[in-house]
């Protein structure tokens, strides 16, 4: 994981989190197994569902969530190892969100 600072102005700046798939891939697998763990699907037995199975159903949702959640973690613990002075929170640059694709990474 790389986090890189770009500094706008004396005021402003911008936070880059360059992420790759070992950085959240035993997380997303995790959450996967524990998933599987709960469901009741009909044709299986409670907790018995295969992983494989949670993969396809919630696979994109579950990525997305622990993506979303190691990035707010990076950046804070960024911030505050950094000490870097805020007003309000960092905001995500949603020009930028339309060219992920989720499926095809």
């Amino acid at each position: 994981m790389d986090i890189v600072l770009n500094k706008i102005d004396e005021t402003q700046g911008s936070i880059e989190v360059k992420l790759g798939e070992a950085d959240y891939k035993d997380r997303v697998d995790s959450k996967l197994k524990e998933h599987s763990k709960k469901a009741s699907m009909k044709g299986f037995r409670p907790g018995k569902v295969p992983v494989g199975m949670i993969r396809k159903m919630y696979g994109k949702s579950v990525l997305i969530d622990e993506i979303n959640n190691l990035l707010g973690e990076s950046v804070d613990k960024y911030i505050n190892e950094n000490s870097i002075r805020l007003v309000g929170r960092p905001l995500p640059n949603f020009a930028d969100a339309d060219q992920i694709d989720w499926d095809n990474q």
